[in-house]
């Protein structure tokens, strides 16, 4: 499967309100991008604007801010027994 979106951005949370936006900007110009693609390769149509989509989250930036960064380590940990019941036999 290829790889179509290459959006590597870090925000950290002590960033300003602005920085995150402009940030978000960014990745909905990827994302347009992608789905400009997929549109035309798959025939998919997304259900919403992705502008929606992203006023949305904008809407509830405050509630998001509060939400738990996964890194490897944490969601190794999260999974670790998961993957352990899966692999049994």
């Amino acid at each position: 499967m290829q790889n179509y979106l290459n959006v590597s951005i870090i925000i950290p949370v002590y960033n300003s309100e602005k920085t995150i936006k402009n940030t978000l900007n960014k990745i909905i110009n990827e994302a347009s991008k992608l789905i400009s693609k997929i549109k035309r390769e798959l025939k998919w149509k997304p259900q919403i604007k992705i502008e929606n989509g992203v006023k949305d989250l904008l809407n509830k930036i405050n509630y998001w801010k509060s939400a738990p960064v996964w890194t490897p380590k944490s969601i190794e940990r999260a999974t670790k027994i998961w993957f352990k019941l899966l692999t049994k036999k």
